[in-house]
């Protein structure tokens, strides 16, 4: 990769949503950027059907040219709810809740430098070093694979474990020909209630505390690494890690754990142009939660994606996803008296129309495969999942 394919590879990194943004200023030092996605979907989960905004989002993006090849750059990224304070909400699984939901939620905000040779110091709530592995999976609209370790602990954003958009993040990237590679070191000494946690998901906020004694979760900082090879200008294989130090605690005594995972990737092609596919796998410990909200001591966890877009610019889609909670599951929580299992398992199908470079139509379904068996009191929680679902909706950028 020659200099100037570096830096573009950097540009984009700084600026990833810049493909949809208008600039609104331009001079010989600054430049500022505006935009913004206003998805609007009708969702059938769970036996009820609703209207919801999606992943609805608007952002600011600048840019100040300094000295001797230095840039400094910000990102500003909010999520937005068009439609109120509605009493059904609806996750990115396409699973209902009660609560309210917010008419703009934080998504990102970082500052940093970048330069051509020495590359990129960013500061503050980032897409994670973990994401680029993740993300190449990450491109069914209506749905997540959900097995990744992105989005953890019921579909939080990944911002206290950090393989998300995690808070308090600081990240280092660079590129040497055709490799590139991330660093991340998240500052953050963070006590998690388990309400706090699912507050706003639909996981089963008042059977996460009855389910363990694990009330509280406090994490340490975290480390992520990220690397990526190009094989050639189609295909890309990633390599990825993250971990972190936290303390639960049962019943008043706490303990210490180690939060894990890392995992390996590939994606070939582009989304919206003839055939790409991606895939991952990763290996975890204490990293996510079942549907009662109880970690998974270990699991090992695939996704799956495959589409093409005609020159017609219908793109089908399909995804293939499992988490799998092995027997070590069912070990740790025998001493509840239980023989447990949990396996999530998904496949998503769809159709996205490409009207135009701003407007996509889309219809998806989803088809749960999973496996959780829970005996005893939380028996009831067994049926709490991902859920068969249908979405069709529509998603312009702006």
């Amino acid at each position: 990769m020659k200099k100037t394919l570096v830096a573009s590879a950097l540009a984009a990194i700084i600026a990833a949503p810049a493909v949809y943004a208008v600039e609104v200023y331009h001079d010989d030092t600054n430049s500022l950027t505006v935009g913004g996605i206003a998805d609007v979907r009708v969702v059938s989960s769970h036996g009820e059907t609703d209207m919801v905004p999606g992943w609805s989002r608007i952002f600011f993006t600048s840019k100040h040219q300094l000295n001797d090849g230095w840039s400094a750059f910000s990102n500003f990224e909010w999520s937005v709810n068009p439609f109120g304070n509605t009493k059904v909400n609806v996750n990115t699984n396409g699973q209902f809740s009660d609560s309210k939901a917010n008419f703009l939620g934080n998504r990102l905000g970082y500052v940093g430098l970048g330069h051509d040779q020495y590359g990129q110091l960013s500061f503050g709530k980032q897409w994670s070093v973990w994401y680029d592995l993740s993300g190449g999976t990450n491109n069914a609209i209506g749905f997540d694979g959900n097995a990744s370790g992105t989005y953890t602990y019921n579909k939080s954003d990944g911002s206290f474990n950090g393989t998300g958009r995690p808070d308090k993040a600081i990240q280092y990237r660079n590129a040497f020909g055709d490799f590139s590679f991330g660093l991340q070191f998240q500052l953050q000494q963070n006590e998690v209630k388990v309400e706090d946690i699912l507050d706003g998901n639909a996981g089963p906020k008042a059977a996460f505390a009855r389910a363990t004694p694990n009330i509280t979760v406090e994490y340490q900082n975290t480390y992520g690494f990220s690397a990526t090879y190009a094989v050639t200008d189609k295909l890309n294989l990633i390599a990825a890690a993250n971990t972190g130090e936290l303390t639960i605690t049962e019943d008043g005594i706490q303990r210490d754990e180690t939060d894990y995972i890392y995992g390996v990737g590939m994606t070939y092609g582009s989304m919206n142009d003839g055939l790409y596919l991606a895939a991952n796998v990763n290996k975890n410990q204490n990293h996510d939660t079942d549907n009662a909200g109880r970690l998974l001591p270990e699991s090992v966890g695939v996704e799956t994606f495959a589409s093409y877009t005609f020159a017609n610019k219908v793109r089908p889609i399909i995804s293939y996803n499992i988490l799998d909670a092995g027997d070590e599951y069912a070990e740790t929580y025998d001493k509840y008296g239980t023989n447990d299992e949990f396996k999530r398992e998904t496949l998503i199908v769809g159709v996205h129309y490409l009207w135009t470079p701003q407007l996509t139509v889309y219809t998806e379904g989803r088809f749960d495969f999973s496996d959780f068996n829970i005996n005893g009191p939380l028996a009831g929680k067994a049926a709490d999942g991902e859920g068969d679902a249908f979405v069709v909706g529509m998603a312009y950028k702006f």
